[in-house]
């Protein structure tokens, strides 16, 4: 697939609509919360798309299995600042490091990481588990289908980032930096979504600045129509036939358009997680309230993540120079 602005993929397109037959079904049976449960499930799936040969699905449980590890470790250590916010850096530094060493550190640096800090959110196992366990019961479930279709010629790979030991130590440096600050940040402000600050700073984070500025602008455009839209429909008293049809479609659309050069995809998942988050108590307030800090602490992250991946670096070079 050609790398355009935005792109649509029928392939993915019907893959998700497949994995989320069964929890739109349900939510449209006037099951929502159950039903809207089992969508997030399906989510990690979704957004990786089907992989071209049966072989390559099996990355599907691989990811669903590392999404959920990490997500417990990060609520895991939410529950002590003086242990989130190292423990952070930590996770950030060896990500950059293994980046240099080991393909398996795209994966590291571009899920691992950004969902232990999403992780943030969930303080204590007890908060953590039961979403986990979707996401990798989604995934494996995911999987399963993934067999039922055709295998495809895979796409141009993707351009890898290669990064010497000193350029990851350096970039490690200031993105355990950012992601300690993030998550300082949370505390003392007293966010009670963590995660959306932190994730929202190494979602966007990236060894290439022209990438970065792309994922920053993306993502703070696409948190805020996607907060905007889910908290007015919410609003509405929808009947759960059309809260199911608006969840598919934002689902569906996700996925065959991740591609897409333009990062549009959190407008979806900020719409699906709204939905997940708020179905249960829409009111006026709780809302608003939940609109503000997840736009609040997505304009944060970043700036965060702009202070440390990109103002940093270029004043560095520039006082190398001068």
């Amino acid at each position: 697939m050609k790398s355009n602005n935005l792109v649509w993929s029928w392939r993915n397109a019907r893959f998700t609509a497949v994995i989320a037959a069964i929890p739109v079904f349900i939510i449209a049976t006037c099951h929502v919360e159950a039903g809207l449960s089992l969508l997030l499930g399906a989510l990690p799936a979704s957004i990786m798309g089907l992989p071209p040969t049966r072989k390559q699905r099996r990355k599907i449980i691989v990811i669903g299995i590392l999404i959920g590890v990490f997500l417990m470790l990060g609520s895991f250590m939410a529950q002590w600042a003086i242990v989130a916010i190292p423990g952070m850096f930590l996770l950030a530094f060896g990500a950059a490091l293994l980046l240099s060493r080991r393909t398996i550190g795209i994966v590291a640096l571009t899920i691992c990481l950004p969902i232990a800090g999403v992780g943030l959110s969930y303080p204590g196992l007890v908060n953590s588990v039961p979403l986990a366990l979707l996401y990798i019961i989604g995934s494996v479930v995911a999987y399963g289908w993934s067999l039922c279709f055709k295998e495809h010629k895979p796409e141009q790979p993707a351009e890898r980032p290669l990064m010497s030991s000193k350029q990851s130590r350096n970039y490690g440096l200031r993105l355990g930096l950012m992601a300690a600050t993030a998550t300082t940040m949370g505390f003392a402000l007293g966010f009670e979504h963590i995660g959306w600050l932190v994730g929202a700073a190494l979602f966007v984070m990236r060894p290439r600045k022209e990438v970065q500025k792309l994922r920053s602008v993306g993502r703070a455009i696409s948190v805020f129509v996607g907060a905007l839209i889910a908290s007015w429909l919410l609003s509405q008293s929808l009947p759960p036939v059309v809260i199911a049809s608006l969840c598919a479609i934002s689902l569906v659309t996700a996925s065959a358009t991740i591609s897409s050069r333009w990062y549009i995809s959190p407008a979806f998942t900020t719409f699906l997680v709204f939905w997940s988050v708020l179905y249960g108590d829409p009111t006026s307030a709780n809302i608003e309230y939940h609109f503000d800090e997840r736009v609040l602490g997505t304009l944060l992250g970043v700036s965060l993540a702009y202070f440390f991946g990109i103002l940093i670096p270029n004043i560095s070079s520039r006082i190398r120079q001068g």
